[in-house]
């Protein structure tokens, strides 16, 4: 999986659980210092943010829903 493909994964999982926990992206998005629109699109699939930024995404969730947020990422290095 690469890195773009990975971001999108764990993207997928923490929108899941901002939906589960009922997270606004304005509340995601004030937390971050961004626009609502660019969590939401980062969230939708729509931009491909780089890794730390959804590192970032999820500080913001967990620190929002109060909820500890374990994920399984896998590494991969280029051959």
């Amino acid at each position: 999986m690469r890195h773009k493909e990975q971001s999108a994964a764990t993207l997928l999982q923490i929108k899941s659980i901002v939906d589960l926990h009922k997270v606004t992206n304005m509340a995601i998005a004030e937390k971050m210092g961004i626009s609502k629109q660019a969590v939401g699109g980062m969230l939708s699939g729509k931009f491909s943010p780089t890794l730390d930024t959804v590192f970032k995404i999820l500080n913001a969730v967990e620190e929002i829903s109060g909820v500890k947020i374990c994920l399984e990422l896998h590494v991969i290095t280029p051959e």
